[in-house]
């Protein structure tokens, strides 16, 4: 089974001025903290995966993107622990690459509200599930309900917008469908856990998690998937 940490439009192409989280997803563990932790001689904060600022990295020019690429911002973090005044300093360089396209992704979207962006920047969320209940058990990040609702307020800002269903969880087709479809994303990326065997996330079955592909892409949504296997279980 290969592991598929990275969206494949965005590989070699992620940009790091900010890193760190404290949502404490379970299955953040041994993926993204593992990968920090070999950052212990050059940066502790990295090592305990503490929200801080690495803007000397916006010194240098970002990959180029072609057509359906984008360069991912804040890989190792999420946005929304970023301060203003740093954030405001990305949209700059944002700004400034122009011909380039950037991924900003956040479980708390509500963050982006405040800030005006430029054309050449994506906006997405994670969806796990459509069941709140069920997320709050793996992560102190905000519920699916609050984050598509921050995403529906974000259409004002006519950008496009991005969905991840990674790492999928068990849900409701028609529920989990329509909140996806409320927003008509750009695209929609579906995946697995890459670390089955260490977290035992309450997985849905392949057949449910195709449905639900089938449905998306019978609405005319870009579908994508990242890790796709049978759940844990199976």
């Amino acid at each position: 089974m290969k592991a598929e940490r990275m969206y494949r439009e965005a590989e070699g192409k992620t940009l790091n001025p900010y890193v760190g989280c404290l949502f404490d997803c379970k299955y953040c563990y041994p993926s993204f903290r593992r990968q920090a932790k070999r950052r212990k001689k050059a940066c502790m904060s990295c090592y305990n995966y503490i929200p801080h600022s690495h803007m000397e990295r916006l010194n240098k020019a970002p990959p180029r993107t072609h057509e359906g690429e984008f360069v991912f911002l804040v890989d190792m973090g999420d946005p929304s622990f970023i301060p203003a005044t740093d954030f405001m300093r990305i949209l700059d360089y944002c700004k400034k690459y122009s011909d380039r396209t950037f991924l900003l992704q956040s479980k708390d979207p509500q963050y982006f509200e405040d800030f005006d962006f430029p054309e050449n920047v994506v906006l997405g969320t994670t969806l796990e599930t459509n069941d709140d209940g069920l997320c709050v058990t793996i992560s102190k990040a905000p519920p699916p309900s609050k984050r598509i609702a921050g995403m529906m307020r974000l259409l004002e800002k006519k950008l496009r917008e991005m969905i991840t269903v990674e790492p999928i969880l068990k849900f409701d087709l028609a529920a989990l469908s329509s909140m996806i479809l409320s927003v008509r994303p750009w695209r929609v990326y579906v995946g697995y856990d890459s670390h089955p065997n260490e977290n035992r996330l309450p997985e849905p079955s392949l057949a449910e998690a195709d449905a639900l592909v089938s449905a998306l892409n019978s609405a005319g949504i870009d579908v994508r998937w990242k890790l796709r296997r049978k759940a844990w279980w199976e």
